[in-house]
């Protein structure tokens, strides 16, 4: 599994990278496998450009909770244009999503209901082989 962190800052991190900044967060965005999105924030796409990953490798995207820096509606259109499907959980639900097994549990943000945390892990095939004899 490749974790792609696309953005590590806080809701306070500016959007536009100022002019004297050597180092710019973005706000926190991770890619896995270049295929499933955790929060389509609304510098993910800067991101991606600068990284060069296509926007036609996502192919699911995810969502911790629907604050601005986490969710933006212009993003995910982007991404849904580029083939991408928004996958969404409830508390307590577990999916498969493409080769990922996700369970959603419930998170502690006090500013925002309906806040999940995810455990994402890669589905490992079970490949059972006999040989006649």
């Amino acid at each position: 599994m490749k974790i792609t962190f696309l953005g590590t800052g806080a809701a306070d991190w500016p959007l536009e990278k100022p002019s004297d900044y050597t180092e710019f967060r973005r706000l926190s965005s991770a890619l896995i496998d270049n295929s499933l999105l955790i929060d389509p924030g609304p510098q993910v796409l800067d991101a991606l450009k600068e990284l060069g990953i296509s926007l036609s490798k996502i192919k699911y995207v995810i969502i911790t909770h629907r604050h601005k820096d986490h969710f933006n509606a212009d993003t995910l259109k982007a991404l849904e244009d580029g083939g991408a499907s928004l996958i969404e959980f409830f508390t307590g639900e577990e999916k498969t999503v493409g080769d990922y097994e996700i369970l959603a549990f419930n998170g502690n943000h006090a500013t925002s209901e309906g806040t999940l945390h995810y455990i994402i892990k890669i589905c490992t095939p079970t490949i059972i082989h006999s040989a006649k004899k």
